[in-house]
């Protein structure tokens, strides 16, 4: 969700409290379908408190074991996208009155300020509208807030500068395990309840999708 380029491909870097793996994809367009097939995939273990609750400790262990996923396994593509979880990231749903697109903005301005435990001036915020208005009597818009502290973000953005990498794009663990399930099984994503459980070293993700709308994260 706080992305800077959504149209280079980009490399997917797990960095966990255990292992970094990294996967990289080709798009394999089919008729009307857009497919993805394993172009490459690498795994490594972490030394034992490198990452901490999801913070990164030892920036250089972190550093070090990028570098050697991305040349043992010949991977050239520098450009990065992440995934990250933890108490330092707020997710809330909540609605608001249709309006302009000016004042949708800034009315999510002020709901962030109210529904999030950090000085706002100290996260990035993002939302998304889960189901945007289609007929004239639907008074509401029901948004999803999401809000990640800046020096988390920070903490895992350095590490890759380090490693020389270019970080594109940050997603939430939860609302990546979603963006999997809907291009691998579209015809349950859209239609069933459906949880999923992503089970960490440190850290356990669960997200339970309705009809494709997310409704419980944690």
């Amino acid at each position: 969700m706080f992305g800077f380029n959504r149209e280079k491909e980009l490399i997917g870097l797990d960095i966990g409290s255990y292992s970094i793996k990294a996967v990289e994809l080709k798009s394999k367009k089919k008729e009307i379908e857009e497919l993805y097939e394993v172009k490459k995939i690498g795994y490594e273990l972490l030394p034992h408190d490198a990452i901490v609750e999801g913070t990164i400790i030892d920036s250089a262990a972190v550093v070090e074991t990028i570098k050697m996923i991305f040349d043992e396994n010949k991977i050239s593509n520098k450009n990065i996208t992440i995934g990250i979880s933890g108490n330092a990231v707020i997710i809330k749903k909540i609605s608001l009155p249709s309006m302009e697109t000016e004042e949708l903005a800034e009315s999510i301005i002020w709901e962030a300020k109210h529904n999030i435990p950090y000085p706002y001036e100290e996260t990035n915020v993002d939302y998304a509208i889960l189901k945007p208005s289609q007929y004239p009597e639907e008074t509401n818009l029901d948004i999803l807030l999401v809000a990640a502290k800046k020096d988390k973000i920070a903490n895992y953005s350095s590490a890759i500068n380090q490693a020389r990498k270019n970080l594109e794009l940050i997603d939430v663990d939860v609302f990546a395990l979603q963006n999997a399930l809907e291009v691998n099984y579209p015809e349950i994503f859209n239609e069933k309840t459906i949880a999923i459980i992503n089970l960490g070293a440190n850290i356990t993700n669960v997200i339970i999708i309705e009809n494709g709308i997310p409704q419980l994260f944690r």
